[in-house]
């Protein structure tokens, strides 16, 4: 589970570019080799034209100044293209987002970690995946997924292995700060028996009040075994699952939180502990209504 601000988003995605700094050189390199080779080629075919000596015929002058020309052209083009090259390679460790918000609208967004988080910022936001690199850096992956109902899974895969432990260790670091101390709310392991228990107890004292389970002697009629056995054995089952998924649907388990808002999450404890606690009070008074006997 996470649950954050917008700030605390990009500094997750911000670690997930910083992986990829110490790898952006040797990649500029090898993306901008080919456009440097054919700037050298011209640089070098400019030089021997110049150091050619001049044949003795009335144009030679003009045909060497006009291929000096032309190669100063192929120069100029040939830096444009290195610049090009350099500046595309440069931003290969950006983060491309796929998303998945209202009525299933799909969306991809290639940008910055505060391009991303400026565009996430008040959305809905069902699921969306974020992979890096967004350029041609092999052999080296990070794609976070991020949902509702899933929370945040992160993976990492390269054949360098120090590289991979170490990033992921980084990013496993930021995850747990923005988990929050109530999670296990969201848990079956928790909602479920919760379920089970207080709507046991409640239906028990509200079929009971009514009337619901006859009785005769201390033990059930056969109306008053088949009421229970109809409210315990199917009702409850059914009600505390519905209740439970229905809690989990209201708790996203992966939420960036505007400024000034809180996660729903909080709302919900505050109701549960509000409905736990009418349900306590109310078993209380109805134990002390009865008379005792003495």
């Amino acid at each position: 589970m996470w649950v954050g601000s917008p700030a605390d988003f990009q500094r997750l995605l911000r670690l997930v570019e910083k992986q990829y700094e110490p790898l952006i050189p040797e990649h500029v390199v090898a993306e901008t080799k080919h456009a440097r080779t054919m700037l050298a080629m011209s640089e070098a075919s400019k030089r021997e034209v110049i150091a050619t000596p001049l044949l003795n015929y009335p144009e030679a002058a003009a045909h060497q100044a006009a291929r000096i020309d032309t190669l100063d052209s192929d120069i100029e083009d040939e830096k444009k293209k290195v610049e090009e090259a350099e500046a595309e390679a440069s931003q290969a460790g950006r983060v491309e987002l796929s998303l998945t918000g209202n009525e299933n609208e799909r969306r991809t967004v290639i940008g910055t970690s505060a391009e991303l988080t400026d565009y996430l910022d008040g959305r809905h936001l069902e699921s969306a995946e974020f992979v890096a690199p967004s350029g041609r850096i092999r052999n080296h992956s990070i794609t976070l997924r991020a949902g509702r109902s899933n929370g945040l899974y992160a993976r990492l895969s390269s054949n360098d292995a120090k590289w991979c432990i170490a990033g992921f260790s980084e990013i496993a670091d930021e995850v747990a700060k923005q988990m929050p101390r109530w999670r296990f709310i969201r848990s079956g392991y928790f909602l479920y028996p919760l379920y089970l228990l207080s709507g046991g107890i409640a239906l028990w004292f509200l079929g009971d009040g009514l009337g619901f389970y006859p009785s005769e002697g201390g033990k059930f009629t056969s109306a008053g075994s088949t009421n229970v056995g109809l409210v315990f054995l199917i009702g409850l089952p059914g009600l505390a699952y519905w209740a439970m998924h229905f809690t989990q649907k209201a708790i996203p388990a992966f939420q960036i939180v505007p400024l000034g808002k809180q996660h729903p999450g909080r709302a919900v404890i505050t109701v549960l502990g509000g409905s736990l606690g009418t349900i306590a009070l109310g078993i209380l008074v109805n134990v002390l209504s009865k008379p005792f006997v003495g």
